[in-house]
């Protein structure tokens, strides 16, 4: 059943590979942050439940806090937010780097996701959506 599970999520990553670039929070990548973001639970007891996922105690504890802070986590309206680094030089920049997302120390904290990262240009000059899976990693 978990080999099974693990599969979709695979494969409905791979069947929405083919997007656009939109820039707006309304695209292909954007979706499947906010589709994982609602799936959050869901995925992380999965990877508590079974050896797939290599984690250690610490974090384990880390996505068992999680967990127990997702239902007043998602009482927060407008959670997760879109921007872009290129539009606010400095914003997504911690410990020197360029992150995909922030967020602060508490429950209920927005959750900014940086736009200029949920796409790659493949060898073909297609864009490529971030996928679900990555969105579950990210968030």
């Amino acid at each position: 059943m978990k080999t099974f599970l693990i599969s979709l999520l695979l494969f409905i990553s791979v069947a929405q590979a083919g997007g656009d670039l939109v820039n707006n929070g309304g695209g292909i990548a954007e979706k499947n942050i906010l589709q994982a973001y609602q799936k959050l639970e869901n995925y992380i007891r999965l990877c508590l439940s079974s050896n797939f996922c290599k984690i250690d105690n610490q974090q384990r504890t880390i996505l068992e806090k999680i967990i127990g802070g997702l239902e007043q986590e998602k009482q927060q309206e407008g959670q997760i937010q879109f921007a872009s680094e290129k539009a606010r030089p400095g914003f997504f920049i911690i410990d020197g780097e360029v992150k995909v997302a922030k967020t602060g120390d508490g429950i209920g904290s927005l959750i900014f996701v940086n736009s200029d990262l949920l796409y790659t240009k493949n060898e073909m000059g297609y864009y490529i959506p971030l996928s679900i899976s990555e969105a579950a990693a990210i968030l």
